[in-house]
């Protein structure tokens, strides 16, 4: 296996892990309200608790492991993205992990004025 997938499999593992670290966190605390988000963790489409319906495999209603029905994850548009790791609930303004935003492509297009 060529070392550049090894390594990007390895980073993923690794996120996956720590996902599903945060995620049981937030599921201790479902019922509490995020800011700036103005809602509870376990009321969204990927929520903390989900009908049964929409957890995984229609088997649970926790939903400790970020995944769809086939237990894939589910798939992020590049704003989606930036309002996660900027952790403002807004792509435009840049915080979290990037402080300053990022500096790929992608990233300097959404610090523009929107």
């Amino acid at each position: 296996m060529p070392r550049n997938i090894q390594l990007v499999a390895g980073l993923l593992a690794v996120d996956a892990e720590q996902d599903a670290i945060i995620r049981m966190y937030l599921y201790e605390r479902a019922d509490e309200i995020v800011h700036p988000y103005g809602h509870a963790c376990g009321i969204n489409d990927e929520g903390i608790i989900v009908p049964c319906e929409l957890g995984a495999e229609n088997r649970s209603k926790t939903n400790i492991i970020s995944a769809d029905y086939y237990s894939l994850a589910y798939s992020r548009t590049p704003e989606e993205i930036a309002r996660i790791v900027y952790t403002k609930g807004n792509e435009h303004i840049p915080g979290g992990i990037y402080p300053h935003g990022a500096n790929g492509r992608i990233a300097r297009e959404f610090l523009k004025d929107p």
